[in-house]
């Protein structure tokens, strides 16, 4: 199964180009049509012809360049890793086991779309790094969030806590939306999970209050034995040490008797402290 959602990724990451080709050359073959037609009724046939591959032009490079992170990203957090000691890869392969959180298991994320990798010292260690999120629909760009994950004491069911869209039609899968006892919480966020009773446990009043206290736009997950926070800000470098931050505050406040429930303990490791 691993390896047919990776085939998939490589072929999906052609689709978009493809599209931007198919565009490009529908355009060309249109004013090759037109602008003849367009000289001989007394109309601007060429300047029509270069105001219409400018604009096919833009919209492929954009398209084109939803498939990479934001430019200037890499020589930022690669500098950052520098400076902090820590190792940077430019495209890493992340461990498999990670795969059964939400994020990779939707599909909208693949092992192969993780990018700057660095690696924080811990018990257990820290993998942040920028992940690119696919539309489900091909001819929509790309978004790219900064990720923090470390791997945790139980098995967890996925559940994740994510900024309320202001489209809530999109796909969910096997996930379903929970609803939480504060408005204010409701407002702000939407809960996707696929164990009701264990998202129940795992969201207390506790974890909700510090996560309302946190700054608008991070999304919270557990899945497997895995946790992970992202963020949507690739613009500045701090990202990256706040999300391990968010991250190690996320893994404090795990409830002990959510854990229980799933024959594990919510031991409080370095990481957490």
């Amino acid at each position: 199964m691993a390896a047919k959602r990776t085939a998939w990724s490589d072929v999906r990451g052609l689709v978009r180009p493809l599209i931007s080709a198919g565009i490009v050359a529908a355009g060309i073959a249109a004013i090759a049509l037109f602008v003849p037609a367009l000289d001989r009724r007394g109309y601007p046939g060429p300047l029509f012809a270069v105001l219409i591959l400018a604009i096919l032009m833009l919209l492929s490079i954009k398209v084109v360049l939803g498939e990479f992170p934001p430019r200037g990203r890499r020589r930022m957090l690669a500098e950052l890793a520098r400076r902090e000691g820590r190792r940077f890869r430019i495209r890493p392969w992340i461990p498999r086991s990670m795969r059964t959180l939400p994020s990779f298991s939707d599909e909208r994320t693949y092992a192969t779309d993780a990018w700057h990798l660095i690696v924080f010292p811990s018990e257990p260690p820290v993998f942040a790094f920028d992940r690119r999120v696919s539309r489900h629909d091909a001819y929509e760009s790309p978004t790219w969030m900064a990720s923090a994950a470390c791997a945790i004491s139980f098995e967890a069911p996925s559940v994740v806590v994510e900024p309320r869209p202001v489209v809530t039609a999109d796909p969910l899968g096997r996930m379903i939306v929970r609803s939480s006892e504060s408005d204010e919480f409701t407002r702000r966020h939407r809960i996707r999970t696929e164990d009701r009773l264990f998202a129940t446990a795992f969201l207390d009043q506790r974890m909700l209050a510090w996560m309302l206290e946190q700054d608008p736009g991070w999304t919270f997950e557990v899945g497997g034995r895995w946790a992970m926070v992202s963020y949507t800000d690739l613009r500045d470098p701090a990202v990256v040490e706040a999300a391990v931050e968010v991250l190690r505050g996320f893994c404090a406040r795990f409830p002990r008797v959510a854990a229980s429930l799933r024959g594990g303990e919510a031991s409080i490791s370095p990481l957490a402290g």
